[in-house]
C-alpha cells in the first residue's frame, strides 16, 4: 500500500463509516475525485440521497472538495477522501469491544453471500426438497446440504451455477501446513481479484476464512 492515512479519531466519523448502509457512499471517493453525480450514476442512487451523504462526510471531515470544474453556470464540485487510505479503530465506533465489531463488519457480508446461496437453491428445488446429509468417509463425519439423502450438492457441473459454501475444521494442521494453506488461499484470491472485469458479468460474494480453533471447540 501507498499514500498517506488518516487515523479517525471522531466518534461520529466513526460511527459513519463502521456502517454499511453509510459507507457504500465513502468508497466512491476513495482516493479519487468524484463529483455528486458521478457517484449518483455509480450508486443508481437518488442525487438528494447522495447530496446528503456527501455533506454530512464533509461535516465529519471524511471528504473534502478537491477542485472545482469549470462549466457554464455553477461550476461542479469534485470531491475526494480526506487522505488515500482512512483508518478506523474500532475503539472509536460504537462497538462494545473487537468481538462485537467483526460480527457487525462479518455479518452483513455474511447475510448477502446467505441470500445469493439460498437463490441458487431454490431455483434447483423448493424449500421442502432440501435436506442435511451426515455420513461418515474413513475417519471423518461429513454434513452436506443435499436432496433426497443421495449425495451432497456440490453443483460442479459445468453448466451449473457458481456456488461453494464450506464450513468445516481440519484436523489437525502443524503450523507450517497451516501456513501453506492460509498462502495458497491468498493466492487462489489474488489471482481472481486483481483480475480484469468483465462487462457482462455477474457480481459474486466470496468469503473465505482460516482460523486456529481455541482449546476445547474442536
Amino acid at each position: 500500500m501507498s499514500g498517506d492515512t488518516t487515523s479517525v479519531t471522531d466518534a461520529r466519523a466513526a460511527a459513519f463509516l463502521a456502517d454499511p448502509a453509510n459507507r457504500r457512499y465513502f468508497y466512491p471517493f476513495l482516493g479519487r475525485e468524484r463529483s455528486v453525480t458521478d457517484v449518483t450514476l455509480e450508486l443508481s442512487e437518488r442525487p438528494n440521497a447522495v447530496l446528503y451523504r456527501v455533506r454530512r462526510m464533509c461535516t465529519l471531515g471524511l471528504l473534502r472538495v478537491a477542485r472545482c470544474q469549470p462549466r457554464k453556470g455553477r461550476a461542479v464540485k469534485l470531491y475526494t477522501s480526506v487522505s488515500e487510505r482512512v483508518f478506523v479503530p474500532y475503539a472509536r465506533t460504537p462497538f462494545v469491544d473487537l468481538a462485537a465489531a467483526l460480527r457487525r463488519a462479518r455479518g452483513r457480508h455474511e447475510e448477502v453471500l446467505l441470500g445469493g446461496l439460498l437463490q441458487v437453491m431454490r431455483d434447483v428445488r423448493d424449500d421442502a426438497e432440501w435436506g442435511l446429509l451426515l455420513y461418515r468417509e474413513g475417519d471423518g463425519v461429513y454434513a452436506y446440504d443435499a436432496l433426497e439423502g443421495h449425495a451432497p450438492w456440490h453443483s460442479r457441473g459445468a453448466h451449473d451455477p457458481a456456488v461453494l459454501d464450506y464450513a468445516f475444521t481440519v484436523n489437525t494442521l502443524s503450523f507450517d501446513r497451516a501456513k501453506a494453506l492460509q498462502q495458497e488461499l491468498f493466492g487462489v484470491l489474488a489471482k481472481y481479484f486483481t483480475g480484469e472485469q468483465a462487462p457482462e458479468g455477474t457480481a459474486y460474494a466470496v468469503r473465505v476464512a482460516l482460523a486456529p480453533l481455541p482449546e476445547g471447540d474442536v
